[in-house]
């Protein structure tokens, strides 16, 4: 199944090891290119253009690049932890992605074992004058394109770990998340009201959150059994052995059953490819941990929740679209529910800052931007919310003066 195997080989380069390892290969593959090139080289040249050098300039390479290199990663290490302790461990699974850091460890270890591979060539008489002169060539675009890295690592080091930065990352991450769904809202398939299914239902065989779905499959799948599919899970729901992945109107054999049953992607984390619920999520926990009595740093939650209100805006342009022409016509699944994104986003900090005045008004202007730009049950979803809140900050020990304000702001989405 292609998507799958899409999916493996996408999760698979991801890892920092993998990165390093390409580049550290390109790094020892240059190194040993070069008498490859020489005989289209002449022999006196190399000794005009001082290429000689070239083996004092990868001494000094190898003996540096080492200890750079050990230095970042020594540095990754105490951002991750830092991140872990200061926003949330969800947060790692990014940080580990970063493709900034990963080219620079990469980019460090690959100059040292370039640099290494090329001394000992020296030393093994690999190379002749003309050799030499591709070597030293080589190492000059390898020592810009290492200054060009180091330059954009220094610039990167101080942010490493950084709350802002993990606010920002995850931020990006939502919102590209949400840009995805926003242009397929049901992933190319039918929305389905959730009252109509099929008799026959598969199952799934392992416990898991659903990190993404095979809709050509699906439709394949359906095609072949003259059967509509009707989906009882979405990205990001979990799921355990035995609940109900689908229903369909025929009993599907023992082959079809199997190809619907994979083509369900099952990770033991949530992931946000597919699941644009799960940046809201994340960005919550961060402010939800900055509101703890151990942390108490509201101005943190302030920033998620102007955060939150971005990344929710794009979905809440949503009914100013034209639905797209389904692609997948057999295959129906849940639509994303408003109720569940505001819950998503918002339920945590709201019972955790209830009693902070200005958490609490943020809270309030960002629910009324959002009412005033969605349809209805965006609407519907955003006074609720607002509604509970003012509820919890009854229950607070707010001044009368800060709970007339807050309550000023949230009646404002009377008059739209």
């Amino acid at each position: 199944m292609l998507a799958r195997l899409r999916w493996a080989l996408k999760k698979w380069i991801r890892h920092l090891w993998v990165r390093v390892t390409f580049i550290a290969m390109l790094g020892v593959t240059s190194a040993l290119v070069a008498p490859l090139l020489a005989p289209f080289v002449p022999a006196d040249v190399a000794w005009k253009m001082g290429a000689q050098s070239v083996g004092q300039i990868l001494t000094i390479l190898a003996s540096s690049l080492l200890t750079i290199a050990i230095f970042s990663l020594s540095a990754l290490i105490s951002s991750y932890n830092a991140a872990t302790s200061s926003t949330t461990p969800r947060i790692t699974t990014l940080l580990r992605q970063d493709s900034s850091a990963q080219n620079a460890l990469g980019t460090f270890v690959g100059g040292f074992l370039f640099s290494l591979a090329g001394i000992i060539g020296i030393g093994a008489g690999l190379y002749d004058d003309s050799g030499i002169l591709v070597l030293f060539v080589v190492t000059l675009m390898v020592v810009g394109w290492l200054v060009t890295i180091f330059l954009k690592w220094i610039y990167m080091l101080p942010r490493l770990g950084r709350v802002e930065e993990s606010i920002v990352l995850i931020t990006a991450t939502a919102k590209q998340a949400m840009e995805s769904r926003y242009h397929s809202p049901l992933l190319g398939g039918r929305a389905a009201d959730g009252t109509v299914k099929g008799r026959y239902e598969v199952k799934a065989n392992r416990s898991g959150y659903i990190a993404a779905i095979d809709m050509a499959t699906l439709e394949s799948s359906a095609q072949e059994m003259d059967s509509p599919i009707f989906l009882a899970v979405a990205p990001g729901s979990w799921t355990f052995a035995g609940s109900t992945l689908l229903s369909v109107d025929v009993l599907p054999d023992e082959q079809i059953n199997s190809r619907l049953r994979q083509s369900f992607i099952v990770e033991p984390f949530r992931t946000h490819e597919q699941d644009p619920r799960y940046g809201l999520v994340v960005l919550a926990e961060i402010g939800m941990k900055a509101l703890s009595p151990g942390v108490n740093d509201p101005g943190t939650a302030i920033q998620v929740l102007t955060m939150q209100e971005q990344v929710l805006a794009i979905w809440a342009r949503r009914h100013l679209e034209k639905m797209p022409e389904p692609k997948y016509t057999h295959v129906f699944l849940p639509p994303l529910n408003s109720d569940d994104l505001f819950e998503d986003a918002f339920s945590g900090i709201t019972h955790y800052g209830a009693g902070d005045f200005s958490v609490m008004l943020r809270l309030q202007k960002v629910l009324l931007a959002l009412y005033q730009q969605g349809d209805v049950t965006f609407r519907q979803a955003a006074r609720q919310r607002s509604t509970m809140a003012l509820k919890r900050c009854g229950k607070t020990d707010l001044l009368e003066e800060e709970r007339e304000r807050i309550e000023a702001v949230a009646a404002q989405m009377q008059h739209f």
